[in-house]
């Protein structure tokens, strides 16, 4: 089969997947629906993804990955681990401002990761992308850590914790629609608070060079 073609009805099948789950949830979705919105026979489906699962995974690495890959580029060149921070934190911003499907997705993926006991691919993936966020943050911090940019009593895969147990729980109230408003104000405040965190002072327009 033509490879261009082979990578056009894997991604229609992705995109309508992605649509359907951020609809209507992982567990009403069928492979029927992703089909018909794809415009392609279920079948055909079965040539590119083993299972509604398998799909389901792939969909949420492919977009994870990305979300990394993205992140990764940002941070490339020689930046103050507070500068780092606040540009995740900005990256964050923007996608929440912009576009949420990614978020319910992944509240999507844990909520059926969660649910399903058998399904040991999903849990194995969320752990892995949970220990690369964890690992690249306490990374940044280590750095500032090193250059004694951070306070030298603060521990870095805690404060990776803290700080994506914090991205994570605003996500949630943005999905949600509860909580404060996510705009200009409270993002700096929210860049206040994690570099307080670390010991870090940040200058009047809250960047860090």
């Amino acid at each position: 089969m033509d490879t261009e073609l082979v990578e056009s009805r894997r991604k229609a099948i992705l995109d309508a997947a992605m649509a359907l789950f951020d609809r209507q949830g992982y567990a009403l979705t069928t492979i029927d629906e992703v089909a018909a919105a794809a415009g392609i026979s279920k079948g055909s489906i079965y040539n590119y993804f083993e299972s509604k699962q398998d799909l389901f995974t792939q969909l949420f690495n492919q977009a994870i990955l990305q979300d990394e890959a993205d992140v990764d580029a940002l941070l490339a060149g020689p930046r103050s681990a507070g500068r780092k921070l606040c540009m995740m934190l900005d990256y964050w911003y923007r996608g929440v401002a912009t576009d949420l499907k990614i978020g319910r997705l992944t509240l999507e993926f844990w909520a059926t990761a969660a649910r399903d006991t058998r399904s040991g691919a999903l849990a194995e993936n969320l752990h892995a992308a949970y220990g690369r966020w964890i690992g690249r943050i306490g990374r940044i911090i280590q750095e500032g850590l090193d250059k004694g940019e951070v306070d030298r009593t603060v521990i870095p895969d805690d404060h990776a914790t803290l700080f994506l147990g914090l991205i994570h729980g605003l996500m949630l109230h943005a999905i949600l629609g509860i909580g404060s408003r996510v705009d200009e104000r409270f993002l700096a405040s929210m860049k206040q608070s994690v570099l307080g965190g670390l010991g870090i002072r940040p200058v009047p327009d809250g960047r860090q060079e």
